[in-house]
């Protein structure tokens, strides 16, 4: 993450005093640019680097964080470091902050990758779930775009080869499939299986919803186990990245 994208997750940055913002930028410098050390210059860098007028010297600051008890940073390899104390409490206050806020960013540009409009309008009612914190929600619903998505394709272009495979994987299901309402006579895992089986999509494919389909069917009934924002993050980015957008 750059610098620009940080203090915009920072909604009072700009009213910050000199010294909290150094601060800041020693912990970006720490955390996102993987220095070990960070001096003066390119703390007034920063300063340039978001056009703002820098103090009429940083040393100073720093030489009082350093000299402060306890102490804010310490002397490192002609540079300085935060202390951990202080990298702690940042990493607290900004870190995952951030982390969450780059993770909307990323759901929020996935419905311009889907080119079909149903889809697209589907996919951002799943991500208006997930930004109330309705995760359970989010999850069902991504889940039924991305099956639906594939049975479009095997409607499509694989009906030959997928009910050919249907009756060697399950002779007992007298079923042949030639349009959508059909499917809803199988059980979903039975149409991954046999997709897989058919080679309408690839084992990779075939594992990713599989693993989601497993965990759709935990968040769709009351069995006890919460569903996180970062397993709905995962859920959704997984499956519209890796089915949605690349299955076609």
């Amino acid at each position: 993450m750059d610098l620009k994208e940080l203090v915009a997750q920072i909604p009072d940055f700009d009213h910050k005093k000199h010294a909290e913002k150094i601060k800041i930028f020693a912990w970006h410098l720490h955390t996102h640019k993987e220095q070990e050390q960070f001096n003066g210059t390119q703390i007034k860098q920063c300063f340039s680097d978001l056009n703002l007028e820098p103090p009429t010297g940083i040393t100073p600051f720093i030489a009082a964080m350093v000299n402060r008890s306890p102490k804010q940073a310490l002397p490192r390899g002609g540079g300085y470091c935060l202390e951990k104390r202080v990298r702690d409490q940042l990493d607290e206050q900004y870190g995952q902050r951030v982390a969450t806020a780059h993770v909307h960013k990323l759901l929020t540009e996935l419905p311009d990758r889907i080119p079909d409009l149903s889809e697209r309008e589907y996919l951002k009612e799943a991500l208006t779930c997930f930004k109330y914190k309705a995760f359970r929600a989010a999850i069902v619903m991504t889940w039924n775009l991305a099956y639906d998505h594939l049975c479009q394709i095997l409607l499509k272009g694989h009906l030959t080869d997928f009910n050919a495979q249907l009756a060697k994987s399950y002779p007992k299901e007298s079923i042949i499939v030639s349009q959508r309402d059909d499917l809803t006579e199988l059980k979903e895992s039975q149409v991954l299986q046999v997709c897989r089986s058919a080679n309408i999509i690839s084992g990779s494919v075939h594992k990713v919803m599989k693993e989601k389909l497993d965990r759709r069917n935990v968040a769709a009934h009351p069995s006890g186990i919460g569903i996180f924002e970062t397993t709905a993050e995962e859920f959704i980015k997984d499956l519209i990245e890796n089915v949605v957008v690349k299955l076609t």
